[in-house]
């Protein structure tokens, strides 16, 4: 029994006390509890935006680019709710799974622990969104009924050639580096909420700005025909393009970006705890994977845990990037910002 439970005289009361010892946590959840507030206040306007959209698709026949607003799915606070809860859940299965890499492991070892982490994290995340986008969205409406069938060979062969590839090759050289490092991340004392909302926000910017770099660089001419061409034969997105790569072209934007990310955070703030570098590639990839979703889903928000705040702009992530592909020479990012200040951004056809 913990001390926080034996205090509180255990049970859900004890369970409670134990998730809020310190006064960044009771912080957290104050500012959780305003998150919520929020989301029910601006929900209103929230419908309200995505009616107007609903009411223009029909008019003019085009694409619905934002989510619905007819069912409690669609409510920002279900949104909220069902996203941070999926993604922690996938973190807490990885962890359950592997748990943490130890200093004295061998090479082989903490290769095999990565390359099992990254399977946990991307290929549950992507067997969940089966379920998020046509069950829990089904009745959200696909941006085109045009998207490109692929069979579970290709799918199976898009993986083995690419993701497989990709990952044992990113991996293997982070095996070597963790096995050298003095500070192998173990978490020191209780979670640190607040810390790790600043640290999402850190590699959330970081990541656009190393993806638009990257993915401009694919985009120019003479790059794109050997390098990127594979990744547009989706024209119109769905869940299985984001197996639907060349091998080097997934590392140039998704692996490098990550692993730009947390080497500029360590080198200028200092070290990251693997449970939080765990959860930050939940929250990173979970985003990512929503990009190709094919339709505009709620739960695609720029930082996940304070989503309710951002909702009216997330709304519109998913066309963001389902455009990216449709006219290739805008929206080099993976969120729009970075693409508004450099003056790539377009909203439409």
């Amino acid at each position: 029994m913990s001390v926080a439970t034996s205090k509180s005289g255990g049970g859900l009361r004890g369970i409670l006390a134990s998730l809020v010892q310190t006064n960044e946590q009771k912080a957290a959840v104050l500012l959780a509890a305003v998150t919520v507030l929020y989301g029910f206040k601006s929900a209103d306007k929230v419908k309200a935006k995505r009616l107007e959209e609903m009411e223009k698709a029909k008019r003019t026949g085009k694409a619905q680019r934002a989510p619905t607003a007819e069912k409690i799915q669609d409510h920002p606070v279900f949104s909220w709710l069902f996203m941070n809860t999926s993604i922690w859940a996938v973190a807490a299965a990885k962890n359950l799974a592997i748990g943490d890499l130890k200093k004295g492991d061998s090479v082989p070892k903490v290769f095999l622990k990565m390359m099992v982490s990254s399977v946990v994290t991307v290929d549950f995340l992507t067997l969940w969104h089966v379920i998020v986008i046509n069950h829990v969205y089904k009745h959200i409406p696909f941006f085109s009924d045009k998207r490109r069938p692929r069979t579970l060979f290709e799918v199976a062969k898009d993986y083995a050639t690419c993701n497989f590839v990709a990952n044992t090759i990113m991996t293997l050289p982070q095996a070597f580096a963790f096995v050298k490092k003095e500070d192998v991340g173990h978490k020191q004392g209780p979670w640190r909420p607040l810390r790790f909302v600043g640290r999402l926000m850190w590699f959330r910017v970081a990541i656009d700005i190393f993806f638009w770099l990257g993915h401009r660089v694919l985009h120019m001419k003479g790059v794109y025909a050997k390098n990127h061409r594979t990744h547009h034969e989706d024209n119109c997105t769905q869940l299985t393009t984001n197996f639907h790569f060349d091998w080097w072209d997934l590392v140039i934007e998704a692996f490098l970006p990550f692993l730009g990310a947390a080497a500029s955070y360590e080198a200028l703030i200092g070290p990251i705890d693997q449970f939080d570098i765990s959860l930050l590639g939940s929250y990173l990839f979970w985003h990512e994977m929503e990009s190709h979703a094919g339709k505009p889903l709620p739960t695609m928000a720029l930082i996940g845990p304070l989503s309710t705040w951002t909702q009216q702009f997330d709304d519109y992530n998913t066309w963001f990037h389902e455009l990216h592909h449709r006219i290739l020479k805008a929206n080099y990012s993976i969120t729009p910002w970075i693409d508004v200040v450099l003056g790539t951004i377009r909203w439409e056809l």
